[in-house]
Parts: structure tokens; C-alpha cells; sequence
């Protein structure tokens, strides 16, 4: 057996917390819990995008590049085998019990579009959003390698990234607001979440470059 990978436990404190909250979200058993329970998601969102570009970080700073395939294909690893098991065994479902399977539903949902589409299973969105991220992030973090002359760190821009997003966002979900948007339409979509991961890719960026102020 390999070494153990040693734990981060304030991370897993606060994936602990990010649970309860969401538990108190879907079962309503006190009210306050409950009202509340939808900040364990953005949470979530948060360390995903802090633990994520972590991984991308940690790769520059140790190799001077990012392995954009190598990246994806591991991330592919722990979502695909899981997730494709899972619609296949939907999609037998529907055959069987149903008699038929509702095409345009179940590609939404094969293809990541769950968060903009009609789709198989309602908690598929934050899967697509993750997907989404997964791809942009890398891309991302390539041009600004490309494009800067700072070897050792050529990210500098993410703060300023993460505060136009956070004003994009916002501004949006102020739009899809007066708009009369249903909600779905306000909390799902990967364009009205990015400000939420990117505040942890900036926490990222922080930790593996600028370890003082992260401290």
C-alpha cells in the first residue's frame, strides 16, 4: 500500500459544515437550519474551486507547465464511471417502466447541460457546473502562462479576474432578477456561479503564491 495522504483538517471541517447546512436545506426539521441550509452549496463551490486549482497550482510551481489532458482525465475518472453507471441504470428504468426514455432529457444530462436544460436528475446541475469548471480553469490558467513574462508567477491577474466576476455575477442575477427569471434560472447556471468558484481560486492562487497574506 502507498503512503497515506495526509489530511487537511480545517478543509474537512468545513466540508463537514457544507453538509449539515445542505441536509438542513432539503429537511426542513428547524426553521433557522433550513432558511439558512443554502449557503452549504456556495460553500461547496467554494472549496471546489480553492481544492481545484490547487491541484493546477501545485503542478506549476513543481513542472512550470499545466498538463491540461493529464487534468482532465483524472478529473474524468472520479465523475464518468460513477455518473455514466447512473444514467444507465435511469435510462433501464424508464424502458422498463415507462416504456420510454425522454431523449432530449437524458442529453442534457449526458452532455453536462443540466444546469441550462431540462434534465434527468434535478441534483445533475452542480455536477454540469463542475464539468464547466473543469474545462475553462486550465484553458484559463494556459493564456495567462502564455501571455505573461513571470515565470514564477505568471497568475497574477486572478484577484482582478475574481472582481469582475464578482460584479458580472451580480450584475446578471440582478438582470434575471427584474426580469422575473425563476429561480432555477438565478442559482443554477455555471455564468452565476463562476464568481463563487473563482472566490476560491483566488483563496487558491493565495495559498500557493502569496502564503503570508493567505495566512
Amino acid at each position: 500500500m502507498g503512503p497515506r495522504r495526509k489530511r487537511n483538517q480545517p478543509l474537512d471541517i468545513l466540508r463537514g459544515i457544507a453538509i449539515l447546512l445542505v441536509l438542513g436545506y432539503h429537511y426542513d426539521y428547524f426553521r433557522l437550519w433550513g432558511s439558512g441550509g443554502w449557503s452549504g452549496v456556495d460553500l461547496f463551490v467554494v472549496l471546489r474551486g480553492f481544492l481545484i486549482s490547487g491541484l493546477l497550482f501545485s503542478e506549476y510551481k513543481r513542472t512550470q507547465r499545466v498538463d491540461t489532458i493529464r487534468f482532465l482525465i483524472r478529473r474524468g475518472f472520479k465523475i464518468y464511471p460513477a455518473f455514466y453507471v447512473l444514467m444507465a441504470v435511469t435510462a433501464a428504468h424508464w424502458l422498463i417502466f415507462r416504456g420510454r426514455i425522454p431523449v432530449e432529457r437524458f442529453l442534457s444530462s449526458i452532455f453536462f447541460l443540466q444546469d441550462y436544460l431540462p434534465h434527468i436528475w434535478g441534483h445533475g446541475w452542480s455536477l454540469a457546473v463542475e464539468e464547466h469548471f473543469y474545462w475553462m480553469l486550465p484553458l484559463l490558467l494556459l493564456w495567462m502562462i502564455a501571455k505573461s513574462r513571470d515565470r514564477q508567477n505568471p497568475f497574477r491577474a486572478i484577484p482582478w479576474t475574481f472582481a469582475a466576476l464578482a460584479v458580472a455575477c451580480l450584475g446578471l442575477r440582478i438582470v434575471a432578477v427584474l426580469k422575473g427569471d425563476p429561480l432555477s434560472a438565478i442559482q443554477l447556471p455555471t455564468h452565476l456561479r463562476m464568481d463563487s468558484l473563482f472566490a476560491g481560486v483566488t483563496l487558491g492562487y493565495y495559498r500557493h503564491f502569496h502564503s503570508d497574506l493567505f495566512s
